[in-house]
């Protein structure tokens, strides 16, 4: 195992645990040969695990296309900017940070170190409060048992699929 402690590379040997410490000139040369995305050596090169394709850039993690979804469903004529898509977005992280903070304070008041799903709810209650808090929990509800009856009719699939010899 290799590791970069900045001026130099430290090299921890498995079957010894021996700590080596190798100087910045050797650490260069070190690191270039102990990179873990390379697949081997091709005429002198180094040859990409992907065949020299370019990767293509993974996409922030947002709420966006599923806000975009729900504003059809119930305005399917009415369009929605980018710029308010971002202020959805930012309110919907900030509601889930909320949640996840208050659950978590509610486990620590209980003295127990599992998260159960009566946290989350009594947490979205007390967040979103009164009304909205009561929906948010019924809406929650049932797309937990949509998610399980989905899941549950893949497994029958599989099951029969197999007893089927396939």
């Amino acid at each position: 195992m290799s590791v970069n402690g900045g001026i130099g590379l430290i090299d921890v040997r498995r079957d010894t645990h021996q700590v080596i410490y190798q100087p910045v000139a050797f650490a260069s040369t070190a690191m270039r040969h102990d990179r873990s995305d390379m697949v081997g050596r091709c005429g002198g090169k180094f040859r990409s695990q992907n065949g020299g394709r370019k990767r293509r850039k993974k996409g922030k993690e947002s709420f966006g296309r599923y806000i975009y979804q729900v504003l059809k469903q119930v305005h399917h004529d009415v369009g929605i900017s980018k710029r308010a898509i971002n202020v959805m977005n930012s309110m919907m992280y900030d509601i889930m940070e909320r949640i996840a903070s208050e659950s978590s304070r509610l486990v620590k008041i209980t003295k127990r170190n599992t998260l159960s799903s009566n946290d989350i709810q009594t947490a979205t209650k007390l967040v979103l409060g009164g009304e909205l808090g009561k929906h948010a929990v019924s809406e929650g509800m049932k797309a937990i048992v949509k998610f399980s009856m989905k899941q549950e009719s893949e497994v029958k699939s599989k099951d029969s699929y197999a007893k089927a010899g396939g």
